[in-house]
């Protein structure tokens, strides 16, 4: 690749893209790396976006607008660390706005607490 740079400035426009084109979010956190197989990639997710690009956040104007967050922690679910494994997805209406899943931090010893931190970690 004859300028990295460059490569980063495109990514970066492409996470922030990424905001309002949720299909685009995989392939993207794939392409950290400044190899020429990974400058091939960001050419494909080029091409899908300049062949739908319709796609994106879609609100329909006769239905309300809520906000829905459905959340989930799985006590010690790392048998090697055993740390537990939280998640969350937001929506606001039927479009899937955020979501996100990582160990936990520190170790729970008991169900509820990891429950608890789970919500804590959805509501922030």
């Amino acid at each position: 690749m004859s300028d990295p740079l460059f490569y980063k400035r495109f990514i970066g426009r492409l996470l922030y893209l990424r905001s309002t084109r949720l299909d685009i979010s995989f392939p993207i956190q794939q392409l950290w790396l400044t190899q020429p197989f990974h400058f091939q990639a960001m050419m494909y997710v080029l091409k899908y976006l300049n062949g739908c690009p319709n796609k994106g956040l879609y609100f329909r104007h006769d239905s309300p607008i809520h906000i829905m967050g459905f959340s989930n922690g799985e006590w010690t679910n790392c048998t090697n660390s055993r740390r537990s494994v939280t998640g969350y997805c937001l929506f606001i209406g039927s479009s899937l706005v955020s979501w996100k899943t990582k160990k936990q931090y520190k170790i729970s010893r008991f169900s509820f607490e990891v429950e608890y931190r789970t919500l804590a970690f959805t509501t922030w």
